[in-house]
């Protein structure tokens, strides 16, 4: 049984809780790592512990026992946690399920973005267990504070991002041709925006589930900022316009919403959370970003006048 007191759950030792980590993981970093991460995680004698900070490893012997150092050809990382890590090393780290790497993924046509069901898992994974693909890894404590450290892992994930951008119709743009204040990511419609987003804006369609999951993992792997312009540009983008049929469905655009503004601890799904809270910050950052809208054109304008004035 659950209560819930000023938007936070009150636990009862009968609920299954969500890993624990999510409500502190460490902050991102932009800093390039002193450790090498490669297809096995650990090519120095340096790796990511289980709480995600560097730590020295030691050798093993055949018997399991430490003595030395580790030979930084044969140091291996076994957890199955790191396969998240390989999979997103750069350039082509390990191989999902289906022995396919990132890079051949992102290279994959619409046709088999569409079709396929089984890697959307791996580009994005979550803390909870995917219904659809038991065989994908989840995310833990050392892989989301593995992101949250490493700038090259968070690139890779930029560039999923992006592919599944471009598959959806968006594209990524240079922030000075945006009008959001204080972003240092855009995304906007593409010019074939129209017909290119014609299969997902709809009442229901699977890929609807596929954007609430991209939403919510880019935010635990530590892209908040990418996560907030994503979901402002759905919502841009799935409401009503002149001479279109079909919208998204009320209840899609509330996932959406609740994989971009809840608590991390606090998955999309979970109907015993009250969201008003989230809501009124919500709305205190829109009112924020209209008044330094307002601010950034009031500047202009008045730029204007002075060079009117000065050419009279």
């Amino acid at each position: 049984m659950h209560r819930i007191f000023s938007g936070r759950i009150a636990k009862s030792s009968s609920r299954r809780d969500l890993p624990s980590f999510l409500a502190s993981l460490v902050a991102v970093t932009n800093t390039p790592s002193d450790v090498t991460i490669t297809a096995t995680t650990t090519t120095t004698t340096k790796d990511i512990d289980e709480t995600g900070t560097n730590s020295e490893k030691k050798a093993q012997g055949a018997d399991g026992a430490g003595s030395g150092s580790a030979d930084p050809a044969t140091a291996t990382s076994r957890s199955h946690t790191n396969q998240l890590i390989s999979f997103y090393t750069d350039p082509n780290g390990g191989r999902d399920s289906r022995d396919r790497t990132l890079s051949e993924i992102l290279c994959f046509s619409n046709d088999q973005l569409e079709y396929h069901h089984d890697y959307i898992q791996w580009l994005f994974p979550l803390p909870e267990p995917s219904p659809y693909n038991w065989s994908a890894p989840k995310i833990d404590q050392a892989t989301a504070q593995a992101f949250r450290t490493h700038v090259e892992l968070r690139d890779r994930l930029r560039e999923s991002l992006a592919r599944m951008l471009s598959f959806y119709g968006f594209e990524v743009v240079p922030v000075p041709a945006i009008a959001t204040v204080g972003s240092q990511f855009g995304i906007q419609e593409g010019l074939g925006f129209p017909r290119e987003s014609a299969f997902w804006i709809r009442s229901f369609d699977h890929n609807h589930l596929r954007i609430t999951r991209i939403i919510r993992s880019l935010r635990v792997l530590g892209l908040d900022e990418e996560a907030k312009e994503f979901y402002k540009a759905l919502v841009s983008a799935a409401a009503p316009r002149p001479g279109r049929n079909r919208c998204v469905s009320p209840r899609t655009l509330m996932f959406w919403k609740r994989a971009a503004r809840r608590p991390l601890q606090v998955p999309p799904e979970a109907e015993n959370y009250a969201d008003e809270e989230e809501e009124e910050e919500e709305e205190e950052e829109e009112e924020e970003e209209e008044e330094e809208k307002g601010k950034e054109e009031g500047k202009d304008g008045s730029d204007d006048d002075n060079k009117l004035e000065n050419n009279l």
